[in-house]
């Protein structure tokens, strides 16, 4: 089994995903989810974050954003 971290968002009936691996000890990756469009008409997007890892896996999410593109 590989660990795996996942980051999911719903918005407006869709599900876009984008997954990790564990690689080692103080191994920082960033996950990102481009394209995005948010209608004027989305009331919400919904942020999940899994982590499917073996026993005595360490791992953390932190500075989840969602950032408006120019």
């Amino acid at each position: 089994m590989s660990d795996v971290f996942t980051i999911s968002l719903t918005f407006d009936g869709t599900v876009k995903e984008v997954s990790g691996t564990v690689t080692g000890w103080q191994q920082w990756s960033e996950l990102s989810i481009k394209e995005i469009e948010v209608s004027d008409d989305t009331t919400g997007v919904i942020t999940v974050t899994v982590s499917d890892t073996t026993a005595g896996v360490w791992g953390a999410f932190d500075d989840i954003s969602l950032v408006k593109a120019d």
